[in-house]
């Protein structure tokens, strides 16, 4: 017979197993375009791709993770869910750069660009 002190433990160690990937899942979204966030989309499109690299572009030139949210007030549930009623004043990543010569300023440029291009205008990179 197992004691219930065993089957405490095993809950716990489970629950948290379960937080840890949900709290991994979350944050995975963040680099998920906004219009791929409100829909039923899986989230395979050129479009969102060239979301996801502005998100990218701009962990590289902030050298922090994404949205910073080391310094952020918000979670990663509640940004996301910021992201997806926000329309088209959906919050983007911060972009603070030092003008420092570690910084490529066009890179900042583009990553500001990319996340800020509404889905209509990015299908013009199809042509």
């Amino acid at each position: 017979m197992i004691s219930y002190r065993t089957d405490i433990d095993r809950l716990h160690s489970q629950l948290r197993s379960w937080m840890a990937e949900w709290i991994v899942t979350q944050t995975y979204l963040l680099w998920t375009a906004p219009e791929i966030l409100r829909s039923s989309n899986s989230g395979k499109s050129k479009e969102a791709d060239i979301y996801s690299f502005g998100i990218i572009c701009a962990q590289v030139v902030t050298q922090s993770p994404p949205w910073d949210l080391d310094n952020r007030k918000e979670d990663p549930e509640e940004l996301i869910y910021m992201i997806k009623k926000g329309g088209h004043n959906a919050p983007r990543p911060p972009l603070d750069v030092q003008e420092n010569g570690d910084v490529n300023q066009a890179l900042a440029r583009l990553a500001t660009s990319l996340f800020w291009l509404t889905y209509r205008q990015i299908a013009v990179f199809r042509a």
